[in-house]
């Protein structure tokens, strides 16, 4: 429908302005519209160019090997109409092709007496193969000889590879028609204006056809860089969730009086989550959680540096010691706006120490009176300040009583209606669970979890860290 219009409207504009222009007016205008014509299609070749070499800088980047890559852009120009448009890869050394949709054509140099015209004058023309040695970028006319069609010639240099992408369109195919249709116009401008309005209507619209099928194959090329840049990225955010989650523990520590169960889910590929734990050689067992602020690598490179200084820091005996050092070293690292909520719990025999750095509140179940006591972990999150003044919680335990550890992901996750789950639901429910397993008490908050947003995306990533001390006589 859109060809139709532009055919009805360019015969139409054409044909009346023949009638009050005249004849002699006329070529002046079609002369216009040829210089118009072959700035557009330098445009198009210099956007082209610059599409194939932003194609050969990010595949090498992506660490492909130039030959690789020299054969990927000669299987993405196959079958290219040499006398119509094509492009191709040079080397600017021996200035020879490396790669041309005419297969013969690599290896053999540039055609020595091709001379390049910037300003589409036909003045100043001087050789081409000087400005490929040079490791030029420019937009011309390239002669290439006698006899032979002029092409509308871009090329666009890789400095760093001394390799140069040129991108090519014969002109000779539209000047023709032009001429044609100024000599019709010329001999019967009044008297045939119609019959001369029909072939101007023609070229026009074998003009736009052109012009859209470049721009369509331009598109063509873009989405498919796109989508190769999308999968690479994909590859690299699956590849670094599998390393998050090969840092994390497999199983839970085997204890004679407790229980211990982990769960995390990340809300993207790549999540800000982290749950550890370290057993020293008289049975003392530290627990760790943290939340990163946000997703992706940044949070994945603060949960790596986190595990490490737990590594390194757990065996500390004061807690609150632990967290001040792990929270220097992350501030010295300096990954901006980044920052890690964090706590841990100790047990040693039957005494609970806690400490937290931004993390929601702890929540103990005793089970002598069935109670939910919160224990808040109120800090700064390591990376702030190093200064601050945090807070260790020490409690003793009994048996049967159970400890949650959660991050944000469950209390603040939304419905359909924009509404919170909530940290009070949280402590209920929690309530209700107890004294079920830590297994189960976990496979109950993420169903109701589940059951809760429906079709509505996670927010955030959801982890659990449950201990519970056994019951005398309990396996």
């Amino acid at each position: 429908m859109n060809n139709l219009k532009i055919t009805f409207f360019t015969f139409l504009a054409v044909f009346v302005a023949i009638l009050l222009i005249g004849a002699t007016v006329a070529p002046y205008a079609l002369q216009h519209a040829e210089s118009l014509y072959l700035e557009v299609q330098a445009d198009a070749n210099a956007r082209y160019a610059r599409t194939m070499a932003n194609f050969v800088r990010g595949r090498l980047a992506a660490g492909v090997d130039p030959d690789t890559v020299i054969s990927e852009f000669q299987e993405a120009t196959a079958g290219s109409q040499v006398e119509t448009g094509y492009v191709c890869l040079i080397n600017q050394d021996g200035v020879r092709y490396l790669s041309h949709p005419a297969e013969e054509f690599n290896g053999m140099p540039v055609k020595p007496q091709a001379l390049f015209d910037p300003n589409f004058s036909g003045e100043g023309q001087t050789r081409w193969r000087e400005h490929l040695e040079r490791g030029e970028s420019n937009t011309g006319l390239l002669h290439l000889g006698p006899n032979m069609p002029i092409e509308v010639v871009h090329f666009n240099a890789l400095p760093e590879l001394q390799w140069t992408v040129s991108s090519h369109e014969n002109t000779a195919r539209i000047q023709n028609q032009v001429e044609l249709v100024k000599s019709w116009l010329t001999v019967a401008s009044i008297l045939f204006g119609l019959v001369i309005a029909i072939p101007a209507t023609i070229a026009a619209r074998r003009v736009n056809a052109h012009y859209a099928l470049q721009q369509q194959r331009q598109f063509e090329l873009e989405q498919a860089l796109l989508q190769g840049e999308h999968d690479r990225k994909a590859k690299e955010l699956a590849e670094a969730r599998d390393l998050q989650l090969s840092m994390l523990p497999k199983t839970p520590p085997t204890l004679d009086d407790a229980s211990v169960a982990f769960y995390m889910n990340p809300a993207t590929e790549v999540g800000g989550d982290y749950y550890d734990y370290q057993v020293t050689e008289d049975g003392t067992l530290t627990l760790a959680i943290g939340d990163a602020t946000g997703h992706g690598l940044q949070a994945n490179t603060l949960v790596t540096a986190t595990k490490s200084l737990f590594a390194s820091l757990g065996h500390q005996a004061d807690l609150i010691e632990i967290i001040r050092k792990a929270s220097a070293t992350i501030r010295r690292i300096g990954l901006p706006k980044v920052y890690m909520a964090f706590a841990l719990a100790r047990i040693n025999g039957s005494t609970l120490e806690v400490v937290g750095a931004g993390m929601p509140e702890a929540l103990l179940y005793r089970a002598a009176d069935k109670q939910v006591t919160p224990i808040a972990l109120k800090g700064m999150p390591l990376g702030g300040i190093t200064s601050f003044a945090y807070q260790k919680t020490t409690v003793e335990l009994a048996p049967g009583d159970t400890l949650l550890l959660m991050s944000d992901g469950f209390p603040e996750q939304f419905n359909q209606h924009r509404e919170m789950r909530g940290y009070e639901f949280a402590a209920d429910f929690f309530l209700n669970q107890c004294p079920n397993t830590p297994e189960t008490i976990i496979e109950r908050f993420t169903a109701a979890l589940a059951t809760w947003r429906a079709t509505q995306p996670q927010t955030d990533d959801v982890t659990f860290v449950i201990y519970q001390r056994k019951q005398p006589g309990a396996v």
